[in-house]
C-alpha cells in the first residue's frame, strides 16, 4: 500500500515536471538559439540569421537586437547584424521606433531617423520617445525634433524643445527648436529665442530672430539680421521688413547702394520710392534726424556661444 502511494506521488512528480517543461520548452529552445547565434564566427553570421523564419525567427532576432543597454564593442556586432535583419525590407513604423530608440544604443540608428521622418501617427509613446530622443548626438535627435515640431502640441513637448533649443549639441536641432516656439506661443518661449540669438550657428540666430518677429513682434532679433544682410540677404530683408525696422535703414542702404539690387524693403520701411540710380545712402543721410539711432552690422558678439551650459530656468522650462 505503501509502495502504491510512492508510485503514484513519483508519477504526479514526473507529470508535474514534464508539464513545466513542455510550458518553458520554447523559451528555453530560444535561448539556446539566442546563445549559439551570439557564438558564431563573424562569416557564418549572416547565414544564420537570415535562416530565421516565421514569429520566432523573429523573436530570436529582437532578443539578439534589442537591449536596455547602450551596444559595445563586443556586442555591437551582433546586435547590428541582427536589426539590421529584422527590419530588412520594411520600414520601421509606429510603436516600434519608441522601442527602438530606447533599446538599440550604441547602434546605427539611421533606420529609425528614417521611421520617425515618415511618421505621421501621433501616440504618448512616440511623443515621449522623441523627447528622449532629443538628446542624442545623431540624425534621430533630428528626426525626433521634426516630428515633435509637427505633432507635438502638449506642454511636456514645448518643454523639451526649449531644452533643445538652448543645450543641443546639433545645429540643425537647435534651429529646428526654435522654428517650433514660434508654432506653439508662450511668454516662456521669449528668453529661450533671446539667448539662441547668440547661437553659433548663424541660421539659428537668423531663425530665432524671425520667430520673435512673427510669432512675438519683438525686435531683439534685429541686429541678428542686420549682421546677416551680407551673408542671408533675402532672409534678413524679411526680418527686417516684417519688424519694420526703421534702426536698420542705414545698413540696408549701404547693401542696396552697393550692390544696386531690391529696394522692396526699403521702400516697405521708409514708405519712400526713390528714382531708379539714386542713392538710398545719401537720402538716409539728407533725412537722418527722422530716424532712431542706426544698427550697425558688427561681428558675434564676444560672450555669443561661449557654452550652451545651464539650459532654461525654471520658470522657462515649466
Amino acid at each position: 500500500m505503501k509502495g502504491g502511494r510512492l508510485i503514484v506521488l513519483g508519477l504526479l512528480v514526473l507529470l508535474a515536471l514534464g508539464t513545466t517543461i513542455g510550458l518553458e520548452w520554447p523559451k528555453l529552445h530560444m535561448a539556446f538559439v539566442v546563445w549559439h547565434i551570439r557564438r558564431s564566427r563573424p562569416e557564418d553570421l549572416d547565414a544564420k540569421l537570415r535562416a530565421l523564419k516565421g514569429e520566432e525567427g523573429r523573436a530570436v532576432l529582437e532578443a539578439l537586437a534589442f537591449s536596455s543597454e547602450p551596444a559595445n564593442e563586443a556586442t555591437a556586432p551582433v546586435r547590428q547584424r541582427a536589426f539590421d535583419e529584422l527590419y530588412r525590407g520594411h520600414d520601421i513604423a509606429g510603436d516600434e521606433i519608441a522601442r527602438c530608440i530606447r533599446q538599440t544604443r550604441g547602434l546605427n540608428r539611421d533606420r529609425v531617423a528614417l521611421g520617425f521622418r515618415l511618421c505621421t501617427r501621433e501616440s504618448t509613446g512616440i511623443r515621449d520617445a522623441a523627447i528622449e530622443a532629443l538628446g542624442e548626438k545623431d540624425d534621430l535627435a533630428l528626426a525626433a525634433c521634426r516630428y515633435l515640431l509637427l505633432h507635438g502640441k502638449d506642454h511636456e513637448t514645448l518643454v523639451a524643445l526649449r531644452r533643445a533649443a538652448w543645450v543641443s549639441p546639433i545645429d540643425n536641432v537647435r534651429f529646428v527648436a526654435c522654428r517650433a516656439l514660434g508654432g506653439m506661443k508662450e511668454a516662456e518661449n521669449v528668453p529661450v529665442l533671446h539667448h539662441a540669438l547668440a547661437d553659433e550657428s548663424v541660421a539659428v540666430r537668423l531663425w530665432a530672430a524671425e520667430t520673435l518677429a512673427e510669432a512675438y513682434e519683438d525686435p531683439a532679433g534685429a541686429q541678428a539680421a542686420v549682421n546677416a544682410l551680407a551673408e542671408h540677404q533675402e532672409w534678413a530683408r524679411e526680418i527686417l521688413r516684417t519688424l519694420h525696422e526703421r534702426r536698420a535703414v542705414l545698413e540696408l542702404a549701404r547693401f542696396h547702394d552697393a550692390r544696386r539690387d531690391s529696394t522692396t524693403t526699403l521702400e516697405v520701411i521708409t514708405g519712400v520710392e526713390l528714382p531708379h540710380g539714386a542713392s538710398w545712402t545719401e537720402w538716409f543721410e539728407a533725412h537722418r534726424a527722422e530716424f532712431p539711432p542706426q544698427l550697425e552690422a558688427s561681428s558675434l558678439p564676444r560672450e555669443a556661444r561661449e557654452g550652451r551650459g545651464g539650459g532654461p530656468s525654471v520658470n522657462q522650462g515649466r
